[in-house]
């Protein structure tokens, strides 16, 4: 996610702060903080740095069990060996 953020601000020229991240009792880290060091010059280049984390997390979500069932199919150990019918 925040990678995302990240190259979407570097191909802007735009600095970011490093993450900065959140603490929770329940789930260990609530998330992450990432402040604007210097400023898009306009909305457009505000809108895809803010964008883009959520889009590379989604992407990245459909893309990695995609990839684990390629390699299931692909391996010499069918995924069946470990299941019972």
């Amino acid at each position: 996610h925040e990678l995302g953020h990240w190259l979407a601000a570097a191909r802007y020229g735009v600095k970011l702060s490093a993450p900065v991240v959140v603490p929770s009792l329940q789930l260990g880290a609530f998330g992450s903080i990432t402040s604007f060091l210097s400023y898009p010059k306009n909305r457009r280049e505000m809108f895809d740095v803010a964008v883009a984390g959520p889009l590379l997390g989604f992407t990245a979500s459909l893309t990695a069990p995609a990839l684990r069932l390629e390699a299931a199919r692909s391996s010499a150990v069918s995924p069946r060996c470990c299941f019972r019918a």
